[in-house]
């Protein structure tokens, strides 16, 4: 009945509201360490990325066999993808990561060379 609806309105607008007021929710926790492979000039390239939740935000290091271990500047979250940054010698490593359960995918980029990798979150 009419009656009966106009009751239910306010109990069904506060529903929406609440929904509403409550925002997206928060980011995953990534600390870990992650195990990427990729291609740099040509040789497959084996690389550790470990990072740790702070106060301040994400810091650990990125570890390769051939080209050294690097700290990582920045990680910052945009959409579905984590931007994780480092400083080095030869400027600046991007890595655009995305995360499918324990899968990780991506790219990365480096002083004019660049490209895919795939990997997994060790120790799940």
């Amino acid at each position: 009945s009419l009656l009966r609806a106009r009751n239910l309105f306010p109990l069904g607008l506060a529903v929406i509201l609440a929904a509403c007021a409550s925002g997206p929710p928060p980011a995953p926790d990534i600390s870990g360490e992650y195990e990427i492979r990729t291609n740099v000039q040509g040789s497959s390239v084996t690389a550790s990325i470990v990072l740790e939740k702070g106060e301040a935000g994400y810091e650990g290091d990125i570890s390769t066999n051939g080209f050294g271990c690097f700290p990582v500047s920045s990680v910052t979250r945009e959409g579905d993808m984590w931007l994780i940054q480092s400083d080095t010698m030869d400027g600046r490593l991007v890595i655009e990561m995305y995360m499918e359960g324990e899968a990780i995918s991506g790219t990365w980029s480096m002083a004019g060379d660049g490209g895919s990798f795939t990997g997994r979150r060790l120790g799940g």
